[in-house]
């Protein structure tokens, strides 16, 4: 996965070790230049787009992070090539982070009930803040599945942040 060629300003993911091997992915954006440690081991300082939890500091969390855990933020697709069907693996936005999982069904108010991947666990969420699944390829340059031809210009500093609208996802509990 690592994202090697990132530079400052661009918006990437952040997958966090010790959470699911399938994510979350926390939506960060590069601050620093990337520096080279031992062993070629690549390192990002990251800002987050959440505050720090801490009461004695009122800022944007921050970090260094290792670039095998970092990837390019994906192209926000507009709605009309976003189309989602059950089934689907997805990747829905909910407490500022992506988590995957797989649509299961489609009311007529555009709400999708979504089952987090590997879980039983289900959550509704709007078309808004939800994205096809894709990987990234660090070799190749590029997402899989790819793009529509169309999008292939669009880079990844380019890439805007999803709507920070956590309210608009709920879990079902059973």
């Amino acid at each position: 996965m690592a994202a090697s060629n990132m530079k400052v300003g661009d918006r990437v993911e952040v997958y966090q070790p010790g959470h699911a091997s399938t994510g979350p992915y926390f939506p960060a954006t590069v601050i620093r230049s990337p520096a080279k440690m031992k062993g070629n081991v690549i390192l990002y300082y990251v800002e987050y787009g959440i505050r720090s939890s801490s009461p004695d500091h009122d800022h944007p969390l921050r970090e260094t992070v290792n670039a095998d855990n970092v990837r390019p933020a994906p192209p926000l697709l507009p709605a009309e090539q976003r189309v989602l069907k059950t089934g689907d693996d997805v990747e829905f936005f909910f407490r500022n982070r992506w988590f995957r999982g797989v649509v299961e069904s489609m009311n007529e108010w555009s709400m999708y009930t979504v089952r987090m991947h590997d879980s039983t666990r289900q959550m509704v969420c709007r078309h808004h803040n939800l994205r096809l699944h894709r990987e990234w390829n660090n070799i190749g340059r590029g997402w899989n599945p790819p793009l529509p031809n169309k999008y292939f210009h669009l880079l990844p500093s380019t890439t805007p942040f999803p709507l920070l609208t956590a309210s608009v996802t709920n879990e079902i509990n059973y």
